[in-house]
């Protein structure tokens, strides 16, 4: 009798099953679907490049202070090394943990919506031009700050000034 009621509690279980695992597929789908729609490899990778590049420009300025003069071949081998600690974490990688995050933060439904809302003209204007309108509006605050930020420099220079009288032995 036990391997029959084992029989029928397994195919009681098995739909919910299926429909979990169907559920995980379309809610996988669509988060790849989003991650397409958002050109993530696309944005992701010269933010990559920019940063494997600034870290070479920096270990490279750092061998210059250590070493006077490396040589191209001790410049290579640093790049070498940076160059295995990036090819530990890819942008796959990267892609694939962005794709796990927006399934745990969102409905399969919810980022099918998503991928239709950032795959609209409007949409891809608005992202195409928000780094220069970003990029205008730090410009416009430091043109209206700068007056402000002129006499926070001038009043902390003079501030300075008076405490270096005040110290004993000047």
């Amino acid at each position: 009798m036990r391997p029959l009621f084992m029989l029928v509690l397994l195919l009681t279980a098995l739909p919910t099953v299926v429909m979990a695992q169907t559920a995980s597929t379309e809610n996988h789908s669509a988060a790849v679907q989003l991650v397409e729609a958002l050109n993530w490899r696309g944005v992701m990778e010269p933010v990559r490049a920019e940063q494997s590049a600034r870290v070479k420009t920096d270990l490279h300025t750092r061998m210059r202070e250590e070493l006077g003069s490396p040589t191209a071949e001790e410049y290579a081998e640093v790049d070498s090394i940076l160059d295995q600690l990036l090819s530990k974490y890819t942008l796959d990688d990267t892609i694939a943990d962005i794709v796990q995050l927006f399934q745990e933060h969102y409905s399969a439904a919810e980022m099918e919506e998503l991928a239709t809302i950032v795959s609209t003209p409007v949409y891809r204007k608005f992202q195409a031009e928000l780094r220069e309108i970003n990029r205008e509006t730090l410009e416009s605050i430091n043109r209206k700050m700068q007056p402000s930020i002129q006499e926070t420099v001038n009043r902390v220079s003079a501030r300075i000034d008076e405490m270096k009288k005040t110290r004993p032995g000047k």
